[in-house]
């Protein structure tokens, strides 16, 4: 595999998991309009990030597909996109 194409997976794989990852939090937040920024300048959201690929963990076991098991299935596939460009 070229160097430009590592780049490109790398750089898909990234994208898929920044989707899941805000995906995960807006849905897990208790009012998604309104995020507060504190949370964000100490932990980037990462409790809500947490709770919510193990919540779509579970659905994806239960072979539910509801929006964390969209969440966890998104970060997932990054992850294994960017494991590809290794």
């Amino acid at each position: 595999m070229t160097s430009q194409t590592q780049n490109i997976f790398i750089v898909v794989g990234c994208i898929c998991v920044l989707f899941g990852m805000f995906r995960l939090i807006f849905v897990n937040h208790r009012n998604p309009s309104n995020v507060s920024l504190v949370n964000w300048m100490f932990t980037g959201g990462l409790v809500e990030f947490v709770a919510g690929l193990f919540k779509g963990t579970l659905s994806l076991l239960r072979l539910r597909l509801d929006q964390n098991a969209i969440g966890a299935l998104s970060v997932y596939l990054g992850l294994f996109i960017m494991w590809l460009a290794l």
